[in-house]
């Protein structure tokens, strides 16, 4: 029997971008034997039955999610894996309580930190992504990934920072214009500021509510830990540890521009950083490479060279998987999806002019742009030659995070240019064009 667990690609040198993935990782080097089990930076949520990763697989059972990975695995064999067997009632009662803790309280922190800063995300975060998914998913999960992550983290009220924070070339221009013309002595007017002027700022309203989100995440969890090894006890680790360790290397490993979580763990709370940079290293076994993860070693004897987690290579996707994951993140991402739609009782008072219209927008909608999105996957090449890139892809403003994905597609390149007569193919191209 080995089991095959299915996480999120690697990331920041840490061998998940994901922290309940980084999780599982690390309770399954610290209760299976290495050679009992493989590890697979999939990145397809399609394996769990719930859509979520990590997902457990082995002989005809799937499990997904952290908590019920670790249930799965204690109940077998007679708590042969279970990391908590010599808890005592207390110890767990503080596992469980802090295990809550941890996902309510530093869950938001990352997707602040990752995902909603606009600086952050556009500079690392959707990269990282990049790295280890194949074409077209860097296009359709990192928005689909962000769209979540505001969603979790929205009841904070921190939406700003999901602003731009440089001027563009534009307000430069006017800004130096205005410079130039107005005297100094008169230029006393207050200036809008950006985001990344406003967290500079040490006491400014979004840096204190920082902050004070911080502190109430990581001042519970510096106390239990205290001087000791583990968060429980100084003999062994327990599934709080994993869980603990998941989340807070993500908050301590990643270089990122707007570090104001990074800084708020290093300043306060150093105990939890030595932790976190010890137990990466001992857990996980050094940095990881991406490559290293998507394509190990061919030998037993190279993957212990590289570090000790037991990578295997993930199945490539198919042509319908890839059409299927674009086609299901369109319509995830369509403004018409959300949980806004005006359902008929509530329509009563605001009755449109042609109700049974209305009522055929929706699925008329998501299944043009299902369609489109596959006719594109598959014809892309001449769909560009006919159309051109850039006709193919602007309408970014009116569709939302569907018009991200469709904003950053490159379906092939444009008919390269040539002297003479243009074949008969091209001549048809140039058909099409002129009835446009």
């Amino acid at each position: 029997m080995v089991f095959e667990l299915h996480i999120w690609g690697p990331a920041f040198t840490l061998p998940s971008i994901d922290p309940q993935c980084l999780a599982a990782v690390a309770y399954l080097v610290q209760t299976v034997p290495r050679h009992q089990w493989v590890l697979v930076a999939s990145s397809n949520e399609d394996i769990g039955h719930a859509r979520v990763l990590p997902a457990l697989r082995h002989d005809e059972y799937t499990v997904a999610g952290y908590e019920n990975i670790v249930a799965h695995l204690s109940a077998l064999h007679g708590g042969k894996y279970n990391l908590d067997t010599s808890l005592d009632t207390s110890n767990r009662a503080d596992a469980i309580a802090f295990s809550s803790h941890i996902q309510t309280s530093l869950l938001p922190l990352l997707d602040l930190s990752l995902y909603v800063s606009s600086e952050n995300y556009t500079d690392v975060t959707r990269p990282a992504y990049s790295a280890f998914l194949s074409w077209p998913s860097p296009y359709t999960i990192p928005p689909s990934r962000r769209a979540l992550a505001k969603s979790r983290s929205s009841y904070l009220g921190l939406s700003s920072l999901d602003l731009d924070t440089t001027d563009t070339d534009e307000e430069r221009r006017q800004k130096h214009l205005g410079e130039s013309i107005i005297p100094e002595r008169l230029r006393n007017a207050p200036v809008a500021q950006t985001v990344t002027g406003l967290l500079k700022k040490e006491r400014s309203t979004a840096r204190f509510k920082l902050e004070a989100l911080v502190e109430a995440a990581c001042e519970p969890l510096s106390e239990l830990l205290g001087d000791k090894k583990y968060f429980l006890s100084d003999s062994q680790p327990s599934s709080l540890d994993c869980l603990a360790l998941g989340y807070l290397a993500l908050a301590v490993i990643p270089e990122i521009p707007q570090a104001w979580l990074k800084e708020g763990l290093v300043t306060k709370y150093k105990n939890l950083c030595e932790y976190v940079k010890r137990r990466v290293k001992e857990v996980f076994g050094g940095p990881i490479r991406v490559d290293a993860a998507l394509y190990p070693a061919s030998s037993e004897q190279e993957k212990d060279t590289i570090h000790k987690l037991p990578w295997q290579t993930p199945p490539a996707p198919s042509t319908m998987d890839k059409a299927s994951a674009l086609a299901r993140s369109l319509t995830d991402g369509l403004p018409f999806t959300d949980s806004k739609i005006v359902t008929a009782s509530d329509a009563d008072a605001k009755a449109p002019a042609h109700p049974s219209m209305s009522s055929a927008v929706l699925p008329l909608s998501i299944a043009a742009a299902a369609a489109a999105a596959i006719g594109a996957y598959m014809f892309g090449p001449e769909l560009s030659s006919l159309f051109g890139p850039q006709e193919m892809g602007n309408g970014r403003q009116d569709m939302g995070e569907a018009g991200d994905v469709l904003a950053g597609l490159n379906f092939g390149s444009a008919p390269r240019q040539s002297s003479g007569p243009p074949p008969r193919e091209g001549r048809l191209r140039l058909g099409l064009r002129s009835m446009r």
